[in-house]
């Protein structure tokens, strides 16, 4: 009876936590990736009919949720940022409690379930998702595969429900358009058939098959008219990396974000890496086959398990990082946090397991103690990330500190130390006369002069020759 009323009334008790962890995002300025957006800019002017959202010109994804969305958002509150952010907010609501009843209806276990939605939805690796206001499109991509899913659980437990499943892949079918992280979804759900429902495999095939289907009719559709494979390759001849050196990368950029989620440091929108070369790429790559042959010696050893599942649920993520690494080759390697947004799930869900399992083994004393300093830590890093966020130049300030070499920071923070009367940080100097240098390079003059003013103006502060 306990137990029932706990389950009835923990959706509330979690919208009250999601309330209470982001609110202060809700009084934000917008933080929005692409300024093409807003009214009256490149994308609202140019997409009028239905088609335009299919083949945008200049742009390599396929994404026309993630265009129709922004662009009818801007059209409908174009000079109000609290609207934008409370749809957001809503919608990763229903992200948390459609996890915390996958897991519940998965695993039966009401504390893992609870404990998981709760790490997912107050950690800083989606506080900073959900800060922006043009990342509708990833909370509504997770809304619609944790829908699917949960519809799979439902068509799996009771076969006569065949509706169900075909709502799933309808879902799903909506999702892949918001953009290409959704294309590992077939295996995500494969790996929930076989792995954590311990259906045998060709069942688990046979029931991911329509999945696949539409991953591959999208992924053709991307690779022929959108061109990215050439971009990709594009990057690789720019990085001037081999074989090894390109996976240690890679696994250098997995690293950090595994890092992040156990202990969550500075994450902002894209986190850029040097190439890793030499030795250092020869060790990393050891590290990876290490790695690899760990994950495979877990998953030997726990079988068919939640657990296994919520590892393979997660790493399978990274293979998307694998060619999307290449995006921005100008900064060398980079990371968007947002492709992880979905398999992060599953690394949340694998901390929560070892969590519950870790109850029985240490004096529960200790145990409350470490559970609320997670939490706490988790908390508190949120509030942070949600106080950088309050407008573009505050972020783009600690996203260049914390980041060095990224383009776009430098273009958001020389375009505010350009408009406002302020001096630049010293601690900035070498980032800013890199960005006086690009817009030199690019012809953009006038940039070039007023940003390299100010460089000299707080040079001779100092003391430095200009």
């Amino acid at each position: 009876m306990m137990r029932e009323k706990l389950t009835r009334w923990f959706p509330w008790a979690l919208l009250l936590i999601c309330a209470v962890t982001y609110a202060g995002l809700l009084n934000n300025e917008f933080m929005i990736d692409d300024s093409a957006f807003y009214q009256g800019k490149t994308f609202d002017s140019h997409f009028k009919r239905p088609s335009d959202y299919l083949a945008p010109e200049g742009i390599r994804h396929f994404y026309p949720l993630y265009l129709y969305l922004n662009i009818t958002k801007h059209r409908l509150f174009p000079d109000n940022p609290p609207a934008h952010h409370l749809i957001n907010l809503g919608l990763y609501f229903v992200v948390c409690l459609l996890f915390y009843n996958v897991i519940y209806r998965l695993s039966g276990d009401y504390p893992t379930a609870v404990m998981a939605s709760i790490f997912f939805c107050i950690h800083p690796i989606n506080a900073d998702n959900i800060s922006h206001t043009d990342i509708t499109n990833s909370l509504l991509s997770g809304a619609l595969m944790a829908a699917t899913f949960f519809c799979l659980l439902r068509y799996v437990n009771d076969r006569s429900k065949r509706s169900l499943y075909w709502l799933g892949v309808f879902l799903y079918s909506v999702a892949v358009c918001n953009g290409e992280p959704a294309l590992l979804f077939p295996l995500y759900a494969f790996l929930l058939l076989f792995v954590a429902k311990n259906q045998n495999l060709r069942d688990s095939l046979k029931l991911a098959a329509p999945f696949f289907l539409i991953a591959a009719a999208v992924f053709i559709i991307w690779m022929n008219f959108y061109g990215p494979s050439n971009e990709a390759a594009k990057g690789l001849r720019t990085l001037n990396v081999n074989g090894i050196e390109f996976l240690a990368s890679v696994f250098y950029a997995i690293l950090w974000y595994t890092k992040n989620i156990i202990y969550p440091g500075p994450i902002f929108l894209i986190h850029n890496f040097t190439p890793v070369k030499g030795g250092a790429a020869l060790l990393l790559f050891i590290l990876l086959c290490a790695g690899s042959g760990l994950v495979i010696f877990l998953i030997r050893r726990w079988g068919r398990t939640m657990k296994s599942f919520a590892l393979l649920w997660f790493c399978a993520g990274f293979i998307f990082v694998l060619p999307a690494s290449l995006a921005h080759p100008s900064m060398g390697f980079v990371l968007e946090p947002y492709w992880l947004f979905f398999p992060t799930m599953g690394g949340v869900l694998l901390l929560s397991l070892f969590f519950v399992e870790l109850r029985r083994q240490i004096d529960r004393r200790l145990y409350i103690i470490l559970l609320v300093a997670i939490i706490a830590l988790f908390f508190v890093r949120t509030q942070e990330k949600n106080y950088i966020a309050n407008n573009e130049a505050l972020y783009a300030y600690h996203w260049l500190k914390a980041s060095p070499g990224n383009l776009i920071a430098g273009l958001i923070l020389s375009s505010y130390y350009e408009r406002e009367d302020v001096d630049i940080d010293p601690e900035l100097i070498p980032e800013m006369t890199r960005m006086v240098e690009i817009f030199y390079r690019t012809g953009t003059y006038d940039r070039a002069e007023k940003l390299n003013e100010k460089l000299i103006k707080v040079m001779r502060q100092r003391g430095a020759p200009p």
